[in-house]
């Protein structure tokens, strides 16, 4: 028996097309191979079922439509987007990034989670896009060998070799260039990585010039080096160029007016999130109750504060 189409959920998916701008694209969004997608926009799915494929597509796009429901709803307050706001602190990190790139050696700007820390450096590599290598460390991600991988494929330079071929190739492409290379979740770094990764902010043997390296994350990195002196860590302390702490009690009244600007005038709720934002939960937290409350399309200090407690914070 001959399958039917829906029409109008072929039309969706060439939208999708158009704005992902290839098939493959759109393919690997909606969950399914190349082949499926281009056989289905010919109705000519003839293999497998095609009320399997419209089911799924139907759930993408009907996630789709509400998530753009809810953001049409939102729109006259102003949710905070993950887009980059310069307050204070994150403007200081993109110019310590900059004294780094500038006079090499390494650079730690380390502090408490949520102030901005990434958004800088995001916005950093942004800006600088043929001189910055940015890359984010896990827990998994630490060693020697897969953080050679991380900085080879944001350099894209070939990774599955050998760790010596492929610091070689590293010390190849970036001495003399000026490049600075920022490393996100730095607490996250072996010691041994560490190791392999510091001598690229140094001169060559030859005369060629290291690179700024900047490494950012919460503050065990930092408290490493200078707390307990490790001997292991003695090479990178004495390379430091500069060393910055960042916390959040150092969030300032300004900031929090340019985060939450649909607020203007609002003293009670400013000074709500404002707490929020200078305690333990960061900035971070501070936007989620905002956002939170924008979802409930009610911005006053009573729809905060139980925002603010139904997401654990409780009253600030």
């Amino acid at each position: 028996m001959a399958q039917t189409y829906d029409v109008k959920l072929q039309a969706r998916v060439e939208e999708l097309i158009k704005q992902c701008g290839s098939q493959a694209k759109a393919s690997r969004i909606l969950g399914w191979s190349d082949g499926v997608i281009s056989q289905y926009r010919r109705s000519d799915y003839e293999r497998g079922r095609v009320d399997e494929v419209e089911a799924s597509l139907r759930e993408y796009f009907r996630l789709q439509d509400e998530a753009a429901a809810q953001a049409q709803r939102a729109e006259p307050f102003q949710p905070v987007l993950d887009t980059y706001i310069p307050i204070s602190v994150s403007e200081d990190i993109r110019k310590a990034i900059r004294f780094g790139q500038l006079k090499k050696g390494i650079t730690i700007l380390h502090g408490d989670a949520g102030i901005g820390k990434t958004m800088a450096a995001e916005k950093y590599l942004r800006d600088n896009p043929n001189t910055a290598v940015l890359i984010t460390v896990t827990p998994l991600t630490g060693t020697v060998g897969n953080v050679m991988k991380l900085i080879c494929r944001a350099l894209h330079i070939p990774e599955g070799r050998s760790k010596l071929d492929m610091i070689i190739d590293l010390k190849e492409r970036l001495y003399n260039t000026d490049k600075v290379l920022i490393i996100d979740e730095a607490q996250h770094l072996q010691v041994r990585a560490l190791d392999e990764i510091r001598p690229l902010s140094e001169p060559h043997i030859d005369g060629k010039k290291g690179i700024g390296i900047v490494l950012i994350g919460n503050s065990e990195i930092y408290d490493r080096m200078e707390g307990r002196r490790q001997s292991c860590f003695a090479q990178l302390y004495s390379r430091k160029r500069l060393t910055r702490k960042y916390t959040t009690k150092q969030v300032t009244p300004e900031d929090i007016a340019l985060l939450f600007p649909a607020l203007e005038g609002k003293k009670r709720e400013l000074n709500f999130l404002r707490g929020i934002c200078q305690g333990r939960y960061g900035i971070r937290g501070g936007v989620n109750v905002y956002n939170n409350a924008v979802d409930a399309e009610n911005i006053g200090i009573d729809m905060l504060t139980l925002q603010a407690r139904e997401m654990g914070i409780g009253i600030i």
